[in-house]
């Protein structure tokens, strides 16, 4: 009991690492920023980056089984670019120079190459407004002498009596009403929806899917140019085809919202389904052969359905094949599966319900006499309780029942007071 319970307060210490160090989390809401295009926004958070890791490297960030390459100044040159900021841009171009890392890298090399291309455009016309114009020698022609004339005497002036003026008839100016300035025209209501969907798929996060987030970026400048369109559109026919490419934008980006949908709930799926493979893998010894072969079976149908996309109704069976497998126990070998039962209640805390699950089903596949198995199908079903509106009295008599096992088991109440539970759960315990 006194060895689980110092396994368990080592979840609050493993929860903290859990999360990204500031700089990477700088970096990934710089990245956001920059595709909206909000360049002021992306060089703060990429500036604060750098104060914490200035160098660049290759696929040095994680995010579940994704990597991501960690190149600030080079988005920082780009953003700099954007704003037409030439003299920042100078600094980050040179330090990448320096550096010399990014001209190694496949993805970044093209763009790399040309804002060098930028430089020596900009280094070209400094260098013509620099060069003075040469001089041009002015020559100096020697003016002819003025001959001297002899002087005639002033002839008499006849004087010519004027006729009054006439004073020239105006045309009488017509008060011209000052043009009323144009109205822009409103947008309909598809527009509206649009942009909704814009937004729904902005924050479902598209970054891990190279093929979703160019299709997202491809429907984000369509919807641009449409709202353009409608601007400067002078007749109804003209409005009308606007109108059926709206409709038509909208559809993509519902599809577009669907399959991302699919390929979180794949990420999710496949992450679980390593997390069982990585399980048996450590206990392979205690595998048969014929649950050996079915485990290669199932790592090679998941390495096949990750080249592929969006494989979700494919990859669901792999966990049920994965469930059939189970350990063989030589008599007398009886141990605690501590790893996974942590990682339950970790997950438990974070309120992640159908983790925590998982990992106590696997804990409870190796043995099931643990009385903390019990007790913690009790907190998440209690909670489940409380968290629903309809306070479904399902859930609480599967709680009474898991509590009362795990007080056969060998629970007390004196070990529960050690954990950090609501004062609500606390009292409904007593109660079961």
């Amino acid at each position: 009991m006194k060895q689980f319970c110092k396994v368990f307060f080592s979840l609050f210490f493993l929860f903290s690492l859990s999360a990204f160090t500031s700089w990477e989390k700088d970096y990934l809401n710089a990245l956001k920023k920059f595709e909206k295009r909000d360049y002021i926004e992306a060089i703060k958070l990429l500036n604060k980056a750098i104060s914490e890791r200035n160098t660049s490297c290759d696929k040095c960030i994680r995010e579940g089984m994704f990597f991501y390459d960690y190149y600030p100044h080079f988005y920082l040159a780009k953003a700099y670019l954007a704003l037409n900021d030439m003299e920042n841009f100078s600094h980050s171009f040179e330090f990448l120079k320096n550096e010399g890392k990014i001209e190694k890298n496949p993805k970044f090399n093209k763009e790399f190459q040309i804002l060098a291309q930028s430089v020596k455009k900009e280094e070209e016309i400094a260098e013509k407004i620099a060069e003075k114009p040469p001089e041009e020698k002015k020559q100096i022609e020697k003016l002819p002498e003025k001959e001297i004339k002899p002087v005639e005497k002033p002839k008499e002036e006849v004087k010519i009596e004027k006729l009054p003026e006439v004073p020239p008839k105006v045309p009488e100016k017509r008060e011209e009403k000052p043009k009323e300035p144009q109205k822009p025209l409103p947008f309909p209501n598809i527009f509206n929806e649009i942009k909704n969907l814009e937004d729904i798929a902005d924050n479902m996060g598209t970054e891990g899917f190279p093929r979703l987030n160019q299709k997202k970026r491809k429907h984000s400048g369509e919807f641009i140019l449409l709202k353009k369109k409608w601007q400067e559109s002078k007749s109804e026919k003209d409005r009308e085809i606007i109108l059926n490419r709206a409709s038509q934008l909208k559809e993509k980006f519902e599809n577009l919202i669907e399959l991302t949908k699919v390929a979180n709930k794949f990420k999710i799926l496949s992450e679980r389904i390593e997390e069982r493979i990585s399980f048996f893998e450590k206990n392979k010894d205690k595998l048969s052969k014929e649950n050996l072969k079915k485990l290669e079976n199932i790592k090679l149908k998941l390495r096949q359905l990750k080249r592929e996309d969006l494989n979700l109704r494919e990859g669901e069976p792999l966990l049920d094949e994965l469930s059939k497998i189970t350990l063989e126990e030589k008599k007398g070998e009886k141990k605690l599966d501590y790893k996974n039962l942590k990682n339950a209640f970790l997950f438990y805390f974070q309120g992640n319900f159908g983790k925590a699950e998982e990992n106590l089903k696997i804990a409870m596949d190796y043995e099931k006499e643990n009385p903390y198995y019990y007790f913690l199908i009790t907190l998440i079903n209690l909670t489940k309780y409380y968290m629903d509106e309809n306070k479904d009295n399902k859930l609480l008599g599967e709680a009474k029942l898991s509590f009362k096992k795990a007080k056969e088991k060998g629970l007390k109440f004196e070990n529960i007071k050690n954990f950090p539970l609501s004062p609500k759960i606390l009292n409904q315990l007593k109660s079961l």
